[in-house]
C-alpha cells in the first residue's frame, strides 16, 4: 500500500509541475508592431483584419482605431484589443476564458490559478500577471501574420 501511495504522490507532483511549467508573464505588444510602408488608416485596418483572420482570429470593430480580435481553441479563448495608427499598432490583452492565469506573485507561488479557485477574473478586474504559454504563441502568430499583411498587402 505504501508503494501505491508513493507512486500516486509522485504522479500528482509531476502533473502539478507540468501544469505550472507552461505559464508566462502576460506581456502586451506595445509599439513593436510597425507599419513598414505608407498606408492609409483604412488600409492599416484592413491589413490587420486580414492578418488576424488568416491565422484563425475573429475580428470586429471596437472604438475608433481599435479592432477586437478573439481566438478560440476547444474551451480556451482569448480576446485582445488591437489599436492602430498609420505608423504602428499595439496588441493588448482584454480577457480570456478557460485559460490558466495567475493574478499575483502569491497566486503563482501557491499555484492558485483562477480556473482552480473558481474565480472568473482577477480581483479588481486587473489583468493577470501570468497566463498559459499558449497565449504567447497565439499572439506571436497573430503579430507575424499582421506584419506580413502590412508589408505585402496579403
Amino acid at each position: 500500500m505504501t508503494d501505491v501511495l508513493r507512486v500516486f504522490s509522485c504522479l500528482v507532483a509531476v502533473l502539478w509541475l507540468a501544469g505550472c511549467a507552461g505559464m508566462i508573464p502576460l506581456n502586451d505588444i506595445d509599439g513593436s508592431g510597425t507599419v513598414g510602408r505608407s498606408l492609409t488608416r483604412e488600409q492599416v485596418k484592413e491589413a490587420i483584419e486580414e492578418g488576424a483572420e488568416r491565422v484563425g482570429w475573429l475580428t470586429k470593430e471596437g472604438k475608433s482605431d481599435e479592432i477586437l480580435a478573439s481566438y478560440r481553441v476547444r474551451v480556451h479563448s482569448v480576446v485582445v484589443e488591437i489599436t492602430y495608427s498609420v505608423d504602428s499598432y499595439d496588441i493588448r490583452y482584454k480577457s480570456s476564458s478557460g485559460m490558466k492565469v495567475f493574478c499575483s506573485e502569491a497566486d503563482k507561488q501557491a499555484a492558485r490559478n483562477i480556473i482552480v479557485t473558481g474565480r472568473q477574473t482577477c480581483p479588481g478586474y486587473a489583468d493577470p500577471l501570468y497566463i498559459h504559454g499558449k497565449y504567447g504563441e497565439w499572439t506571436n502568430e497573430l503579430k507575424q501574420s499582421i506584419e506580413h499583411s502590412l508589408a505585402f498587402g496579403g
